[in-house]
């Protein structure tokens, strides 16, 4: 069983366990997705997200979108991260890189992260992106769903669940 399929398991577990259903997925991936643009537009400007306000896909947030956000988190107020993560979309995600992670590489310019981990970790998963020729497409629809289900998860029962939380 591969880590993805393993990480899957262990939130089906966890979902039969403590009663939650596991068809909600959809509907938690719309909430975090909703939640995550409301608190990073608040009552400025709209970042330039891949699909903005009024398009079909609104308020879908891409796998590229997520995992750059979720890297810049770091260690900080939720008021740092905010003001973090709104700096560095536009420029460093949309212009530098073109809204794609594959095109992270150590020439781009990363001057003001405030971890020098956040750097390595973007690096490092274009690498993984441009060396793997297929994505499984379950990971996609699953990632930013589990990230909203793990997290509200009490600690004690993310414990086991080796998988998600080496990611």
């Amino acid at each position: 069983m591969t880590r993805f399929e393993t990480a899957l398991q262990e939130l089906d577990d966890w979902a039969k366990q403590t009663g939650q259903k596991t068809s909600t997925l959809a509907e938690e991936r719309t909430f975090a997705e909703t939640e995550l643009r409301t608190w990073l537009d608040g009552k400025d400007t709209p970042l330039p997200w891949i699909y903005p306000i009024g398009s079909p896909e609104y308020p879908a947030v891409t796998a590229d979108e997520w995992f750059f956000i979720t890297t810049l988190y770091g260690t900080m107020t939720l008021t740092g991260q905010r003001t973090h993560i709104r700096t560095y979309y536009p420029t460093l995600f949309v212009s530098a890189a073109e809204c794609d992670i594959r095109k992270f590489h150590p020439g781009l310019t990363y001057i003001g992260l405030r971890q020098n981990w956040m750097k390595k970790r973007l690096i490092r998963m274009a690498d993984i992106l441009v060396s793997e020729s297929t994505i499984n497409p379950r990971f996609i629809v699953f990632s930013s769903a589990a990230l909203v289900i793990y997290s509200r998860m009490p600690v004690k029962s993310r414990q086991g669940m080796s998988a998600i939380a080496r990611n």
